[in-house]
């Protein structure tokens, strides 16, 4: 008998168990943890979960400025709201080519 779990699950699972390696992971949720099962993360490491509310291009430009500090961002949303973020996107994560990770 196989045990078929969403994909979503499985990463929010995935990102628990990274969060348990990494210290300086941390992760930026955009008022989705539900949808995008940040609320994994952000249950165990409450210190380490910022969520933004409906402000995906504020979160972009934080996870951007973490970044700086030697933390690893990890910038979470669905597909149709990041559009809102491509400038900051551009401007203040690649140019100056920081460590942000976007899902």
């Amino acid at each position: 008998m196989s045990s078929n779990i969403a994909l979503r699950q499985a990463y929010g699972e995935a990102l628990f168990e990274l969060g348990k390696q990494r210290d300086d992971f941390v992760v930026l949720d955009a008022d989705l943890s539900g949808g995008t099962k940040t609320n994994i993360f952000a249950s165990k490491f409450p210190k380490r979960y910022f969520d933004f509310g409906i402000a995906e291009q504020n979160m972009v430009s934080a996870a951007a400025g973490l970044s700086t500090t030697g933390l690893i961002p990890i910038v979470n949303t669905y597909a149709v709201f990041i559009l809102r973020t491509v400038e900051q996107i551009r401007n203040s994560i690649a140019l100056p080519n920081f460590n942000v990770k976007i899902v």
